[in-house]
């Protein structure tokens, strides 16, 4: 080996054991200022909760809830779902929907998520219209009409 190479890989070993001893650091600062282990991603919670939603997002879950207000029928529809969950793709979003029997429509790139499992109990009601959930490492904000 020569000293060239040693010498890089030292330097390397050196900044990577630095950035790795800084954010043990910075996470233990925040455990003893906060006292939660969970801080980190209870910030991430706390984010998507106070993150608005976009224009097209907006616009899009208005046309939903119009549409489940006087044709829900047309919910079943899987033209129809497939043609929001394509627009909804261009915002990065994704769609499903579900009724007391079960999910209906899930968008495809979430075909690795247990969304049954995931979503809060079915509620007629419908007390609840934002909420955000956290499905293994992955944050969801959740709008339900």
């Amino acid at each position: 080996m020569s000293i060239r190479f040693r010498l890089l890989l030292s330097f390397m070993s050196v900044v990577v054991v630095s950035v790795i001893v800084f954010a043990l650091a910075a996470y233990s600062l925040s455990v003893a200022v906060t006292g939660d282990f969970r801080s980190i991603s209870r910030f991430y919670k706390v984010h998507y909760s106070v993150h608005p939603l976009s224009d097209e997002e907006d616009n899009l879950f208005i046309d939903l809830k119009y549409l489940a207000k006087h044709d829900p029928k047309r919910l079943k529809e899987q033209l129809l779902l497939e043609d929001y969950d394509q627009q909804l793709k261009m915002v990065q979003a994704g769609l499903v929907v579900r009724d007391e029997e079960g999910i209906l429509y899930q968008t495809p790139t979430l075909h690795n998520v247990d969304m049954e499992a995931a979503l809060p109990a079915y509620d007629l009601s419908n007390r609840s219209i934002r909420n955000t959930m956290n499905v293994g490492n992955r944050f969801f904000y959740l709008r339900e009409i």
